[in-house]
């Protein structure tokens, strides 16, 4: 009789430590939820923070803070002469923009392929010969 009460009595403490631990298990549970919830409030708001200091409005009277001040009157570069143009901006044929898409979709990103009205020979550099249908990079 007397084992019995033991095992009884053991198996009630083995019980009482158990439920303590689970019950410290669920407040480390509930303290970490809310830590979370915490973190993720304060990335939301560096998050917007970011964005209101990003905004156009805010670049521009942070760039007046430094000094700067908008460019009232553009220059175009001529990449054949290399002088200032007169102001004009001089489109790009149809066909050269369709053969720069064409040379991207072949799987070379940022290559212009001569056209009508770019001379052959003023791609540049790397992507000279590229747009032969080859589809190598």
């Amino acid at each position: 009789m007397l084992l019995i009460v033991g095992l009884l009595g053991g198996a009630l403490v083995s019980l009482l430590l158990l439920n303590t631990v689970l019950a410290q298990d669920a407040f480390t549970l509930t303290r970490l939820q809310q830590s979370n919830k915490q973190l993720e409030q304060q990335r939301q708001a560096y998050e917007e923070q970011i964005a209101r200091e990003g905004s156009p409005e805010e670049l521009s009277n942070k760039a007046k803070s430094l000094g700067m001040k908008k460019a009232e009157d553009p220059a175009f570069f001529d990449t054949g002469s290399g002088r200032p143009s007169d102001g004009g901006i001089r489109p790009v044929p149809h066909a050269a923009a369709a053969s720069a898409g064409a040379a991207g979709v072949v799987g070379v990103p940022g290559t212009v392929v001569p056209g009508d009205g770019v001379p052959p020979g003023t791609g540049g550099g790397a992507g000279q010969g590229a747009g032969t249908g080859n589809g190598a990079p």
